[in-house]
Formats: structure tokens, C-alpha cells, sequence
């Protein structure tokens, strides 16, 4: 599991997005899992109020309907 830093980061980025704070050249979240792999969330399906992860190696899609489960899910932000 990840520091508790960087849980609360990963909360705060996605909430920021989430409501509309974007910082100029933020279009994608880069995620890492704990398991190895990395992936994107990008930025309309946060406004839309969806967490979607794509798998960069495989493109493989996988969508939390909360910040918590993404991080049980071993996600956070790279």
C-alpha cells in the first residue's frame, strides 16, 4: 500500500479535478500501481464524475466509483 502522503495526494488531485480546478497542461492524471503497472485517468471523465483508469501497457480500462476503492485498488498518482 502507499504512504499516507501520497493517498492524500492522490484524494486531493482527483477531487481537484473532479471539481474543476485544472492546472494548464494537466489532461491526464499519471498513475502507478502498487503491482507495477501505470496508467492514466483523464480529465473529461473526471468531470464527468468518473474514475477511470487506462492501463498503458495494455489499455485495459478499469472504472471506481470511489477515490477509496481506486486506492484499495493499489492507484495512485505517479
Amino acid at each position: 500500500m502507499w504512504s499516507t502522503d501520497l493517498q492524500e495526494l492522490t484524494r486531493t488531485m482527483i477531487a481537484d479535478r473532479m471539481s474543476g480546478v485544472v492546472p494548464p497542461g494537466s489532461e491526464l492524471l499519471h498513475m502507478k500501481n502498487v503491482a507495477g503497472a501505470f496508467g492514466t485517468i483523464d480529465l473529461d471523465s473526471l468531470r464527468s464524475g468518473t474514475i477511470r483508469v487506462i492501463d498503458k501497457e495494455t489499455n485495459e480500462v478499469i472504472q471506481y466509483p470511489t477515490v477509496a476503492k481506486l486506492l484499495d485498488g493499489g492507484w495512485a498518482v505517479d
